[in-house]
């Protein structure tokens, strides 16, 4: 739950004052009492100090400040720079996890297919670790070890394929938790479409809408499902 306000202010350097917006969250944290010694001489009795805190929770504030000229309303301030922040990011990702940068080849053609290739790769990446963990969005540098970095081995008996992955993570159980999870999601998927429509196409449109409705980072709670298309007498609309 944020408050915010806003007014202005002038830095040193600037010509104008500029229109500031301030976020605050009140958080609670438990504080125990500490026993401290110095370095120097830790056997001095006099070396040593006790804060003297009560055991209680004690509140402290989460800030973030703002410094803007678009004329919007304090309270979207917020949500509309999370959001730009969340976009500007997903370039980062790419540049910096991905190899999404430094085509120094001659061939205009190469460039070009090894940059739609890294970007069809992130796609499907992203769309698998939302897909499997709707809690956070995971970057490749958290997302790999956890979901990727794994031996399996694959059997087949009386026509049955079976899959089995040998995890040697520390959060093994974790990911287990959520790999069944997504299993039991896309049988779901799976069961609730009928045979005639069970095509690849409606399966991945099923996929990105459970993560558009489910992903806390996306839909869910507080947040509005994503706007779908329908196509009306020939012209396509966006419904909210």
């Amino acid at each position: 739950n944020w408050e915010c306000c806003e007014s202005e202010i002038q830095l040193t350097g600037w010509e104008i004052k500029r229109r500031i917006v301030v976020y605050r969250r009140l958080h609670s944290v438990e504080i125990q009492k500490e026993t401290v010694m110095t370095l120097q001489d830790a056997e001095n009795v006099n070396g040593e100090f006790i804060l003297d805190l009560d055991n209680n929770k004690r509140p402290f504030y989460e800030y973030a400040v703002y410094v803007l000229s678009y004329p919007m309303p304090k309270e979207q301030v917020g949500s509309s720079y999370r959001d730009r922040g969340d976009n500007e990011n997903c370039y980062d990702e790419m540049k910096n996890h991905w190899g999404w940068g430094g085509f120094t080849v001659n061939s205009l053609k190469k460039s070009q297919l090894m940059a739609n290739l890294v970007a069809i790769f992130y796609n499907w990446w992203s769309i698998y670790t939302k897909f499997v963990d709707q809690e956070v969005a995971r970057e490749a540098i958290t997302s790999r070890p956890l979901l990727l970095n794994h031996v399996a081995s694959k059997s087949t008996h009386q026509r049955m394929k079976r899959m089995t992955i040998y995890c040697s993570h520390s959060l093994k159980e974790k990911i287990t938790k959520l790999l069944e999870g997504a299993k039991e999601r896309i049988l779901a998927i799976a069961n609730s479409i009928a045979p005639q429509l069970k095509t690849k196409l409606h399966i991945w449109a099923e996929i990105i809408r459970d993560i558009m409705l489910n992903h806390k980072t996306v839909g869910c709670e507080n947040n509005h499902p994503p706007p779908f298309s329908l196509t009306i007498e020939g012209s396509q609309k966006m419904v909210m």
